[in-house]
């Protein structure tokens, strides 16, 4: 399908380190796969390198370490054999690249999944940043009958059955709204006098706000850390400004401060759909213990750590 838009695996180059953030977009798929219905309480134990949480998923050949990515929209494989397909050209921030759509009989994650549909990248480039292979990316259908629990501090996330996780919603400290734009969960934040939507993308490495904010948000919020270099897929490079952000509430709840990165997401504007004025990544999710309810729409927040 030629002319499809993605945006995927953006990195920030600093002179220490890269910082992976993955964001994929893809048109709307009507077809949708069979997810098993978990068990009341799968645990799964996250390892991260990078600010990229990674699970052990897929058997035989496919088995091996994936980022587990609520910025994806489906599982994604690095460079797989013979992938026979629908050939797609996708957008990265800075220039296109080719990937193909195709379908795996079978694929395991704690569950046997049939018909799985998946997309084609090549993750080197991340490879070559955690220094160690990385199988694929599991994505938003196999996450989207689920609730995601999420605590990076003590290295798990849990799988929760979206009917049988009340105990869990009884200790939750704040329970806020979001909206799925595409498989994007989208939260409302408020800096200074600013409502923005920042998508939850646990593959992402850095935060990301849309660059024309960057005049716009008060100054008592910002700490301007300096500039960093921001690439793509394409492995065009462009720079953002980054600042420590003081100043970020969901809802009535007041977030610690934490690090962004100020570049051009033009590319999320829509005529059809409200903007996406950025993302909360790793600096986010390193320090709140929350969960995703696909289901529910709902972000459940127990403490910030």
């Amino acid at each position: 399908m030629k002319g499809t838009t993605l945006w995927l695996l953006i990195l920030t180059q600093m002179v220490w380190a890269q910082t992976p953030v993955s964001l994929i977009q893809i048109p709307e798929r009507h077809e949708r796969i069979s997810v098993p219905q978990v068990q009341s309480l799968v645990r799964v134990p996250l390892y991260i390198n990078n600010g990229l949480p990674f699970v052990a998923a897929g058997a035989g050949k496919l088995a091996g370490q994936y980022i587990l990515d609520t910025g994806a929209p489906l599982l994604i494989l690095n460079q797989p054999a013979h992938a026979t397909g629908t050939a797609q050209e996708a957008s990265g921030v800075a220039g296109a690249f080719a990937t193909t759509l195709f379908e795996i009989p079978e694929f395991y994650w704690y569950a046997k999944r049939k018909s799985v549909p998946a997309l084609t990248a090549d993750l080197s480039h991340i490879e070559t940043m955690v220094k160690h292979s990385v199988t694929g990316i599991i994505g938003y259908d196999l996450l989207k009958d689920s609730e995601l629990l999420l605590d990076y501090k003590n290295q798990q996330a849990i799988l929760l059955d979206s009917k049988k996780s009340e105990w869990y919603k009884t200790a939750a400290l704040h329970i806020f709204p979001f909206t799925l734009q595409a498989h994007l969960p989208v939260i409302e934040v408020q800096i200074g006098q600013h409502i923005l939507r920042l998508a939850l993308d646990t593959g992402a490495g850095i935060n990301l706000i849309d660059q024309r904010y960057a005049a716009l948000l008060p100054a008592t919020a910002l700490v301007w850390l300096g500039e960093e270099n921001l690439q793509g897929v394409d492995q065009n490079i462009s720079r953002g400004a980054t600042a420590l952000l003081t100043d970020l509430n969901i809802g009535d709840a007041p977030a610690p401060d934490m690090k962004v990165l100020f570049t051009d997401l033009s590319l999320f504007r829509s005529k059809t759909a409200p903007p996406i004025d950025g993302l909360l990544g790793y600096p986010f999710f390193s320090q709140v213990k929350c969960s995703i309810h696909y289901p529910e729409q709902k972000l459940y927040i127990w403490g910030w750590q």
